[in-house]
Formats: structure tokens, sequence, C-alpha cells
């Protein structure tokens, strides 16, 4: 466990933070929309894979599902919080990075003990899909109504 939290807060920290400036995309909603999903399928998903081959290569067999999540949830967290605390936007980008991303796919696939590769689960990739457009739809709603009165 302690060598995924390593991995994933010295990434955070090798990142200089001029490459990604903050951004909450008041009054724009289609830059929210393809920043969120930018959190949640690149940052979220691929870290996720990435990670998880870290440590099998290092440790030599594949950490549990938890540990990933715990790790990525202490280094995308800390990443955020290198760029400032920006109240809901911070808040925001860990949700569609941890949680939909890493927790979206640590959820929905599971590793048989017993062969080489991933289960998906289905009626899991609906739930977090779900919840991610129901998440996102407020967030265009928003945008629209700052632009719209702004």
């Amino acid at each position: 466990m302690l060598i995924l939290v390593a991995i994933s807060l010295g990434v955070a920290f090798m990142i200089p933070r001029r490459y990604f400036a903050a951004d909450d995309f008041s009054g724009d909603w289609y830059g929210y929309v393809t920043n969120q999903m930018g959190h949640a399928l690149l940052i979220g998903v691929g870290a996720t894979f990435a990670l998880a081959e870290i440590y099998q290569t290092l440790v030599g067999v594949h950490p549990y599902r938890w540990q990933l999540f715990l790790a990525m949830l202490a280094g995308y967290s800390a990443f955020e919080l290198r760029q400032g605390w920006r109240r809901w936007d911070t808040c925001e980008d860990i949700l569609f990075s941890v949680v939909y991303g890493a927790g979206g796919v640590l959820w929905v696939f599971r590793a048989d003990s017993t062969e080489s590769h991933l289960i998906a689960e289905p009626d899991r990739l609906t739930a977090v899909l779900t919840a991610m457009t129901i998440h996102l739809i407020l967030g265009i709603l928003r945008r629209r109504q700052e632009r719209d009165l702004g």
C-alpha cells in the first residue's frame, strides 16, 4: 500500500503546476464537460491502470482495488491541493478523477484470481455512468445559467 501512495504522491509533485492552470469554466458548459471527462477518463481511468501495472512490475502481483483507490485519492488530492484550494472546483475535479474515474473503473472491473484478464460487470458500469451523467448535466445547467445571467 505504501508503495502505491508513494508513487502517486511522487507523480503528483513531479508535474509542474504551470502546465495545469486551474479553471472552473464559469459560463462555459462545453469547456466544463470536456475538462471533467478528461479528469474521469485520462486521469482517473488511465492513471489507475498505469498505477496497477507499475505496482505489478515492482512487486510481482496486482494491488487490491481498495489500495489503488486510496492511492489515487491521496495522489490526486495532493495534486489538486498543490494547485490551490478552489472550493467546489477542487472537489469536482477530485470527484471526477477519483470517484467516477478511478473508483468507477475499480468497481466495474475485477480480476479473477485464476485468470489473467479483467471481468466487467455491466450493471455497475450503468450505475457509474448514470451518476456521472447527472453530475455533468447539473454542471452544464449551472454554467448555462451563469452565462445567461452573467
